[in-house]
């Protein structure tokens, strides 16, 4: 097999199905960002598919070369478990994988937004996943360079106060022993909806998965 064997660390953002019965995944590594990588159906069925489940973290040995990144042994752990959450909650990270893979272009590090993606997969374990998917989204997007807590933009989109309030609070959210907050269904629902218009009109991007966390 050609190419430099690397060692890698990342969370899993999507599996796709590829060629023979192999899959190819798109992980956001430490190093490099989001990379693609080829597993074999062999491999996969030495290994298992359970930890290349979305927002997984896994450990690659790959064989890299400048045209592909084929996996040659593999090692995932689930950090909670995206097999009994429902399908609103699914959609709802599918959501955060999508501006992921629209703010940060293939091959471009960021530890930060690795980090969070990290902390947020853990916290869902024993937190509401919901708003944990929420707090990465609006962390993940000041990461990109955009704000969603600005108060000019708040006004201009008419933003209640309590509204805002949340999203600056989720913005400075530590992850890390932060203490739990209420949250009132009928803010977070607003806030949710502030986010849609926010990435059309600020960030001039939609969704396929726009308005799922406003259900």
């Amino acid at each position: 097999m050609n190419g430099e064997i690397r060692s890698i660390r990342g969370i899993v953002l999507r599996t796709t199905e590829s060629g023979a019965g192999g899959r190819r995944i798109s992980v956001f590594t430490e190093e490099t960002g989001i990379s693609g990588f080829f597993l074999s159906r062999g491999l996969i069925s030495r290994y298992g598919a359970g930890g290349l489940l979305p927002l997984c973290r896994v450990r690659i040995t790959a064989a890299v070369s400048h045209q592909t990144a084929v996996v040659t042994q593999y090692e995932g752990q689930p950090l909670f478990d995206m097999l009994n959450i429902t399908y609103e909650e699914l959609r709802q990270w599918s959501y955060l994988i999508e501006i992921v893979q629209l703010f940060f272009p293939e091959g471009e590090r960021d530890s930060h937004v690795y980090s969070i993606l990290c902390r947020a997969a853990e916290t869902a374990a024993v937190k509401n996943p919901s708003v944990t998917a929420f707090t990465a989204v609006v962390q993940i997007l000041c990461a990109a360079g955009y704000d969603p807590s600005g108060k000019e933009t708040a006004r201009e989109m008419a933003l209640s106060e309590e509204a805002h309030s949340l999203i600056c609070a989720l913005v400075c959210y530590s992850w890390t022993g932060a203490p739990a907050m209420t949250i009132h269904s009928d803010v977070f629902r607003e806030s949710a909806l502030f986010l849609d218009r926010f990435l059309e009109k600020v960030c001039d991007v939609k969704l396929r998965t726009s308005g799922a966390f406003s259900i």
